[in-house]
């Protein structure tokens, strides 16, 4: 796992940041984890881990990109839009935003609002988080 992967962003016409992890694991409280392990662009690698003993289901379609005014969606594309986790599992799931209009110094978050379900109840996992330098 990479903690302090750099990501180029254009910014305007001249220069270059670095999308830099603050955070890169988000954790429940009952044993749900997701960890940034890869960023190629705008494209977000996630792993999520389910050290519980019940089935999880992850909904790619719930999880944003909170930025400084606004929350961004994941943009379309891959083949599912859910994944069921077994107790004891894994999965990789990838998300894409759009980085358009961050700035230096600009925190982002991505957050899973009822992304993850257990026994039919979102699961509260802490956002991950990141800094535009």
């Amino acid at each position: 796992m990479r903690t302090a992967a750099l990501l180029c962003l254009a910014l305007g016409t001249t220069g270059c940041a670095t999308l830099t992890p603050l955070q890169p694991v988000g954790q429940s409280t009952n044993g749900v984890r997701v960890v940034l392990t890869q960023r190629d662009r705008e494209l977000f690698k996630l792993a999520v881990y389910n050290s519980t003993n019940t089935p999880i289901v992850v909904n790619r379609d719930a999880i944003v990109m909170q930025r400084p005014f606004s929350i961004e969606p994941r943009q379309p594309g891959g083949i599912a839009s859910a994944y069921l986790i077994p107790a004891g599992g894994s999965h990789a799931v990838n998300v894409k935003f759009s980085l358009a209009g961050l700035h230096h110094g600009d925190p982002v978050w991505i957050e899973f609002p009822n992304a993850v379900i257990a026994n039919g109840q979102p699961v509260e996992v802490d956002p991950i988080e990141l800094r535009v330098d």
